[in-house]
């Protein structure tokens, strides 16, 4: 086991990591008066068509309850709406209406240029090692703290976005 030293650095470098990395993306989105969470709900919604809320917030890896408040923020602003599902109408669905869309291509990727700026200058072996060192750290943090493996997995495996093609415009045509 590594010493109490070492675990306390990686832990306070992984944690501002991903903390400074979110606020960068807000500072990035905030001509458009959006969060992160906002824009990467709108960006699943369009790119992978309606979602339960308990999907949109596995997603966002977030409480059901949370991923409502945001989705009801957004629905104020007329970027998504609540449907009935076509086969079972006890499901809701949330889906992206055609401002959202038109809202991500104005966007253009904002949110990802953080990512791209920030990580995009790793090379290839250091993208991997971080990548899967972070996996690894996640991973037994979820199973310290009851989350579902399949949670974690869900927005890598079930609701991939790639930000590197037209996806989103594609999506959004």
């Amino acid at each position: 086991m590594a010493d109490g030293r070492r675990v306390y650095d990686a832990w306070v470098a992984i944690h501002q990591a991903a903390i400074v990395l979110e606020r960068a993306v807000d500072v990035r989105l905030r001509p458009w008066n959006l969060s992160g969470s906002q824009a990467g709900a709108l960006a699943v919604l369009a790119t992978h068509g309606p979602q339960r809320m308990s999907d949109l917030a596995r997603y966002l890896l977030q409480q059901t309850q949370t991923t409502t408040d945001l989705v009801d923020r957004l629905e104020q602003r007329g970027l998504v709406r609540r449907i009935r599902h076509a086969t079972d109408r006890r499901v809701v669905l949330v889906e992206a209406t055609e401002p959202a869309q038109q809202l991500l291509r104005e966007i253009d990727g904002a949110g990802w240029e953080i990512g791209r700026e920030a990580i995009g200058a790793l090379n290839e072996d250091e993208l991997d090692h971080i990548t899967d060192v972070a996996r690894r750290v996640r991973n037994r943090a979820a199973e310290l703290g009851g989350v579902p493996a399949e949670h974690l997995t869900y927005a890598e495996e079930r609701l991939r976005i790639d930000p590197l093609t037209s996806e989103f415009a594609a999506a959004a045509d």
